[in-house]
């Protein structure tokens, strides 16, 4: 369960309503709130250049999410592999901080919402986490890329699993920008002593970069933007 402290320090903030760039500065604060070693200068300022705990490497680079008309800056370009199997999602792998990224752009019939559009993404991915009242850490509502108008949950569970202390984090948004829906869903997985340090320093570099500064791409940027 998540640490009661840590909550209410989220709560706090999300009450002011703070956007998804003050939210990665909400979820180093509740990295704060754990026992553990000093977080470099780096981290503190949600660059890529993620303390090694997190399991991301140095570097940023925008890249196109290809099929949906999606880039965004995505820490430890290399650690990443797209799962080609995947047909209509865009979906990327990164073994060594056992995280996944899915990015969805889809037209949609009638006039979506958030909820509509949220809806109609479960019914497609059965493997998007269904986080209980327990779990949450914090929701905010902004624009992603720029245009969506979304939903972002954010939330820790303890994993169905024999190892001591494995937790899961996601990141989930879905969004409308009337005529289309735009999902972005992040989950990432950690265990041991260390691991809600580690998970809340991975959404806050994700939110950071592929939540706060994604942006749709125009027409002729499609073939000039480098995809994953």
């Amino acid at each position: 369960m998540v640490d009661a402290r840590v909550k209410r320090a989220l709560a706090r903030r999300q009450r002011a309503r703070i956007g998804v760039g003050l939210f990665c500065a909400t979820l180093h604060a509740a990295c704060a709130a754990q026992p553990g070693p000093a977080r470099s200068p780096a981290a503190a300022n949600g660059s890529a250049e993620a303390p090694p705990a997190t399991g991301f490497g140095a570097g940023l680079r925008t890249i196109e999410a290809r099929g949906q008309g999606l880039a965004f800056p995505l820490p430890d370009p290399a650690g990443w592999r797209r799962d080609t199997r995947e047909q209509h999602s865009w979906v990327a792998l990164h073994q060594r901080s056992s995280s996944r990224l899915v990015v969805r752009a889809w037209r949609f019939d009638g006039i979506p919402g958030a909820d509509g559009c949220e809806r109609q993404a479960r019914l497609w991915r059965k493997d998007l986490p269904q986080l209980a009242p327990s779990e949450l850490v914090a929701q905010s509502e902004r624009l992603l890329a720029g245009a969506y108008r979304a939903r972002i949950t954010v939330g820790v569970r303890e994993a169905a699993s024999s190892t001591p202390e494995r937790l899961v984090g996601s990141a989930l948004g879905f969004g409308s920008d009337a005529r289309e829906c735009l999902m972005i869903a992040f989950s990432t997985s950690a265990a041991g002593p260390g691991a809600r340090r580690v998970i809340a320093e991975r959404l806050a570099a994700i939110a950071g970069t592929v939540f706060e500064r994604a942006r749709r791409l125009r027409i002729e940027e499609r073939v000039s933007v480098p995809p994953l």
